[in-house]
């Protein structure tokens, strides 16, 4: 995995480097990666993975916990942005490859930046696993207020 690097509440993860340059993402923001002066990484010191997770209060499900479903959803999603993240440090081949997915999965832009963005901040496939939706329990008023509405 990319080094993952710390500075109070900041994460960044080098992606690449070249010469003077680092290819970074803002791992809590996870906007796409930009190349910026090594001078950027001032002040910040190497972090495990598990100290981006804590502060983002994130835990990944291992994939054999997963449904079948989850499972293949998270690969499909990598397969789709795998063009995309072998170019991600070249922002017009980046594009290149994003209007190819957009086109080919009938995807937006913005969805498929999004789980770029998610795959590489956190260098890892279950970032693209669906999000668990928590059952919500709904007070007898809800309840009522449903029936109402659907009948």
């Amino acid at each position: 995995s990319k080094a993952l690097y710390r500075k109070e509440n900041q994460f960044m993860r080098v992606l690449k480097v070249q010469e003077d340059r680092v290819f970074v993402i803002d791992c809590v923001k996870r906007l796409i990666p930009k190349w910026e002066d090594e001078n950027c990484l001032e002040g910040f010191v190497e972090c495990e993975e598990q100290e981006l997770l804590d502060y983002l209060g994130k835990s990944f499900e291992e994939p054999e916990e997963m449904s079948e479903k989850d499972r293949m959803v998270m690969h499909e999603r990598f397969q789709m942005i795998y063009g995309a993240v072998t170019f991600s440090h070249n922002s017009f081949l980046r594009n290149e490859a994003i209007n190819v997915i957009e086109e080919e999965y009938g995807i937006s832009r913005n969805t498929i930046k999004h789980y770029l963005c998610e795959y590489l901040a956190f260098s890892d496939i279950r970032a693209l696993a669906p999000k668990k939706r928590e059952e919500k329990v709904l007070t007898d008023d809800e309840k009522n207020m449903r029936w109402a509405l659907n009948n």
